[in-house]
């Protein structure tokens, strides 16, 4: 794909590359985030759970 553009000529568009076929540590970090992710939205819904369970009951 080229772009000219007036003002800078010419432009190429990098191509994305997959990284977790070249870097096993950033899919390992992907990994990492994903149950991270997860795990606090756990967390929030526990906490949510929790806040409305204890309104219900003081009302």
């Amino acid at each position: 794909m080229e772009i000219y553009l007036k003002y800078i000529g010419k432009f190429d568009v990098p191509i994305q590359e997959t990284q977790s076929e070249e870097n096993p540590e950033a899919e390992k970090k992907r990994k990492q985030r994903k149950y991270h992710r997860e795990y606090q939205q756990k967390r929030k819904q526990a906490k949510l759970a929790a806040e409305a369970a204890s309104q219900q009951k003081s009302a």
